[in-house]
This record gives structure tokens, sequence and C-alpha cells, in this order.
């Protein structure tokens, strides 16, 4: 899916953001492994309320402190358990 500033790219007007949007392949129930990863590397969270934010809009903000980045990490899933 294209989602963000490259479907801007694609079907709009070029502009430059300073975030990347990521589409998950997981669903919320693994957001205490990501939210391990985020700490690991070093990213700061863009909500005070991480684990409430994330069930209630599907999306994890971060940024990189050093670049000012943002990623933008969105769960295409509420929940995964049971899924082939």
């Amino acid at each position: 899916m294209v989602i963000g500033g490259q479907a801007v790219l694609l079907y709009g007007e070029p502009r430059l953001t300073k975030d990347i949007d990521v589409t998950l392949g997981v669903g919320v129930d693994h957001l205490d492994r990501l939210k391990a990863i985020v700490n690991r590397l070093g990213f700061k969270y863009l909500t005070d309320r991480v684990d409430d934010f994330v069930k209630e809009t599907m999306v994890l903000p971060v940024i990189d402190q050093k670049s000012g980045i943002r990623l933008i990490l969105f769960f295409p899933f509420r929940l995964m358990k049971g899924r082939p």
C-alpha cells in the first residue's frame, strides 16, 4: 500500500517531508515487542500515552532525535492471533 509522502509523490504534487510512513505486517498484539525495538534504537515517542494512543489510532509515531526524522508506524490489524 502506498501512503503518506510516497502517495503524494506518486499521485499528487511533490513535496519534501521529514517523516517515513511504515505499514507494519503485525497487529497491535505485537506492540510490546515493537516498543522494545523502538527503545533499543533510541527513538523518542511522540505521545505520552503510547499504549492507549496505539489502541485508539492504530499508529505509533516516534522520532529520531539526531536527524529529526519522524517514523510513523501503522498497524494494519487490531489482532493477528489465530491468523495463518
